[in-house]
């Protein structure tokens, strides 16, 4: 299990306004959606964080997928009001290996969300 949350959202939400980060969002999902087989599944899970669900349980491919998911967010150049800026993404990578039950992978995946972002942001950490 991935979860992906955008770093310092909130700020473009207060800076260029709520459609803008709607259309962030949408454009984000866009991007995770193609970037992903038809095998992942991927969802919003809560405002703006995304959960996709791996069809293995391999934990160095799943590092190998969030890297790759956080350089193509790197890489998107937002224009809003004619401002222009990149996104960023903290991911947490949990295994079911590791999980005792459905519960406790949600736990293991958000935990490390949170210590991405504790790390400043842009980060994958597995746990």
């Amino acid at each position: 299990m991935i979860l992906a949350d955008l770093d310092n959202f909130k700020s473009i939400n207060e800076r260029y306004g709520l459609a803008v980060g709607d259309n962030v969002l949408t454009i984000v999902e866009q991007l995770l959606s193609d970037s992903l087989s038809e095998e992942y599944e991927l969802a919003r899970w809560a405002g703006n964080t995304f959960i996709i669900i791996v069809p293995h349980d391999e934990p160095s491919a799943s590092n190998i997928i969030a890297d790759v998911l956080r350089q193509k967010i790197n890489s998107l150049k937002i224009d809003a009001k004619g401002a222009k800026f990149t996104l960023s993404i903290s991911i947490g990578i949990a295994t079911q290996s590791k999980c005792s039950d459905l519960n406790d992978l949600i736990s293991c995946a958000e935990n490390r969300l949170y210590q991405a972002k504790n790390m400043g942001g842009n980060l994958a950490i597995t746990s």
